[in-house]
């Protein structure tokens, strides 16, 4: 019984990762197709792959830190959720920071205060596109509503109901940011209901028994976005397309059986275990990709196939080396100093 359990969690586990891995290739690919004014010809205009990807990894992260962060202490989740994010995300946006000292010889540096502003998670808007609540390392926005949540749910677990308050919390503070965006950047930042899709992920996994799942949800689930995302709908009605594609995607994955593994599906789990390197690298590997790529004269579909395999390739393999030199052996050694200190603290 006890291996048939620990079978079934491996699975899921494995489909998570799999999950992620299509959702960091999708905020690639979103980012080698978009704001490259020498590419002439792109027929995926329509789709914004870089929404959906983010949407995805949300209700993953909600319906995980649910499953798992749920049975932690507050000291030891808030530990593992700072050491996890933290250190890796701040190396890149050194070397963010460095590349931008190299190539424009401080220049086009940002200011000190906005340098903190992005280390410490807080909301401001970006010097670089002042419309944007960004932070110097561009798709770190999605790491401040991440520790956000993450903060909530801390909260949620020293008043004993992480799941409940972390929910409620998020409602309300969408709410707020409705009512007073107004007010200021935080508004404005809490405003955004993409804060709603970690709560999808929680409430799959407080009723994922209940909930029925079938593989071809997720089938489904893609087929509504395809259909809504290029679409002239209302907003309120595609972000409800988007919602329930992003639930029904999680919950296809999770009833996915286990059997012999492919090729494909091993590498697509070895990159769900990479996909936060992926994540944070991309950017910084495309630039460099696309400063060769644009002095190929290349045009129309010859061009468009060039910037996506290579630029997918590029971030693929940036994604495996930074994971394997850098976030693994981080991952490790803060696990290992958790352990170290953990019998200190209980003695």
């Amino acid at each position: 019984m006890n291996s048939a359990v620990s079978a079934a969690k491996e699975q899921k586990v494995e489909a998570l990762q799999v999950m992620r891995a299509l959702a960091a290739l999708l905020v690639v690919l979103h980012h080698s197709l978009s704001g490259k004014d020498w590419m002439d010809t792109n027929p995926l205009n329509a789709f914004d792959f870089g929404a959906i990807g983010v949407q995805v990894f949300f209700v993953i992260s909600g319906y995980i830190i649910c499953r798992v962060g749920g049975r932690e202490d507050f000291w030891k989740f808030s530990y593992s959720r700072i050491t996890r994010v933290v250190p890796i995300y701040w190396l890149f946006t050194a070397l963010f920071l460095a590349s931008k000292l190299a190539v424009s010889g401080g220049r086009e540096l940002p200011g000190a205060g906005e340098i903190a502003a992005s280390l410490l998670f807080v909301p401001h808007y970006s010097s670089f596109r002042p419309d944007q609540i960004w932070p110097v390392l561009i798709p770190g926005w999605t790491l401040n509503y991440e520790m956000f949540f993450y903060g909530l749910f801390a909260v949620g677990i020293l008043i004993g109901r992480p799941a409940i308050f972390s929910v409620a919390a998020i409602v309300v503070s969408i709410g707020f940011g409705y009512l007073f965006a107004d007010a200021g950047v935080v508004f404005k930042f809490l405003e955004n209901p993409v804060t709603l899709f970690f709560v999808l992920g929680v409430l799959i996994a407080k009723f994922e028994d209940a909930i029925p799942k079938r593989p071809v949800f997720a089938l489904v689930g893609v087929l509504i976005w395809g259909a809504s995302d290029p679409a002239p709908l209302d907003p309120t009605l595609k972000f409800l397309a988007a919602y329930a594609s992003a639930g029904l995607i999680l919950l296809g994955s999770l009833s996915v059986k286990g059997g012999k593994s492919s090729p494909t599906m091993r590498f697509l789990q070895s990159l769900g275990d990479a996909s936060y390197s992926l994540y944070l690298s991309h950017t910084i590997v495309l630039a460099v990709v696309y400063k060769v790529l644009a002095r190929l004269n290349l045009s129309g579909y010859v061009e468009f196939s060039v910037v996506v395999c290579v630029g997918l390739a590029a971030s693929i393999a940036g994604g495996f080396a930074s994971y394997r030199v850098i976030e693994r052996p981080l991952m490790k050694f803060f696990k290992s100093a958790w352990r170290s200190r953990a019998p200190l603290a209980t003695a």
